[in-house]
């Protein structure tokens, strides 16, 4: 399945290198609406309208909040159903319809599914499907977490940042915190989970930052923007102290957000990771970029109003939301890939975060 659905990517993203990606017309709310008219497919929102066009948990739980509620509640029906059959929670969902992990069991699926179910009020789905979610959490806590509560050091798990392999992370630490508060939230009986926030920032924040893991001190965007922008972590102190961070880092300009400064701070990756080089290091994320820019917006107006008008002028530049880009701004482009198009998450923040003017 992963051959195939590699084999797949590889070609449109051939295509799209050679034709370019489809430019919609008008200002922001007119692509962002564009977009997510084409993430759409009847039945369930796809990751994005190029080579993404399947549904990704991760993806569709970022966006959750910008989406249209009827057709949230669908793709949430549908996932679960597939979900159900596989007996598993996976992180996505191929086009017709097999479920996968790539390229492991990512403690972020179950997490952002149950997060989307929440905010979309999907109250009868998650009934439907009560007695299979208990059973996937259950499953999912002997997966993940250490004696301590806290995620398993020594274990590579998929993520936002798959590609990286990374030892008890912060991000997936975060998604401890995120499955315990939107199972509680969901009314879903769950084992006992022991790890507090208060604990979470005693084991992780480093005295201006957030560590990337629990064996590594080094200052990653996903450790210092998700938990914030989940909400998980309230203080307008820290925000700022580790949005200030990655400023000066430099890792939000020409546009927000780098995983890594540089390839010397990265972790190690995948064997994949050799097709697309720089691709979870310096290269910059307009999804990471815009969850910053909205961090941003609530702990350092001055900084959210200069990189939420850089990110405005890239979609503007490019007429659409793009995934990805190198270094310097320009869209990413590998000799086996380049940059999908049409983001779900993309429009679904952009529209949310960027659709004014920034005064």
């Amino acid at each position: 399945m992963m051959l195939s659905e590699g084999l797949r990517i590889a070609r449109l993203s051939a295509k799209r290198k050679k034709e370019g990606w489809k430019r919609y017309d008008g200002g922001m709310k007119s692509i962002c609406d564009g977009i997510l008219r084409d993430c759409w497919n009847g039945e369930f929102y796809r990751a994005s309208a190029g080579h993404f066009c399947q549904f990704y948990v991760r993806d569709f739980g970022i966006s959750v909040e910008s989406l249209d509620n009827d057709k949230a509640v669908s793709s949430l029906s549908y996932a679960l159903q597939k979900f159900r059959d596989a007996g598993a929670v996976y992180v996505a969902i191929t086009p017709d319809g097999k479920p996968f992990d790539f390229p492991a069991f990512s403690p972020d699926s179950l997490a952002f599914l149950l997060r989307a179910l929440r905010i979309a009020k999907a109250y009868d789905v998650a009934a439907a499907y009560q007695d299979f979610l208990e059973a996937q959490i259950v499953i999912w806590c002997d997966k993940v977490l250490d004696k301590d509560g806290f995620v398993k050091k020594g274990v590579h798990f998929g993520g936002m940042r798959d590609h990286a392999v990374r030892s008890s992370s912060c991000y997936d630490n975060c998604m401890v915190l995120l499955l315990k508060q939107e199972a509680k939230k969901l009314g879903l009986k769950t084992p006992e989970i022991s790890l507090t926030v208060e604990r979470f920032v005693d084991d992780f924040w480093v005295e201006d930052h957030f560590k990337d893991s629990m064996e590594s001190d080094v200052i990653s965007g996903d450790a210092n923007v998700i938990p914030f922008w989940l909400g998980l972590v309230e203080s307008q102190k820290m925000a700022k102290s580790a949005l200030q961070c990655l400023h000066k880092l430099r890792m939000d300009r020409p546009i927000p957000l780098s995983y890594s400064q540089s390839g010397k701070d990265a972790p190690r990756m995948i064997w994949q990771n050799a097709f697309v080089k720089g691709w979870e290091s310096e290269a910059k994320w307009m999804q990471l970029g815009l969850m910053f820019a909205a961090v941003a917006k609530d702990y350092d107006k001055p900084l959210f109003k200069e990189v939420a008008e850089s990110l405005r002028k890239n979609v503007l530049a490019n007429q659409n939301v793009l995934e990805v880009f190198t270094p310097d701004g320009k869209p990413y482009v590998s000799t086996f890939y380049h940059a999908d198009e049409g983001m779900l998450w993309g429009a679904a923040l952009a529209k949310r975060i960027l659709q004014s003017r920034i005064t």
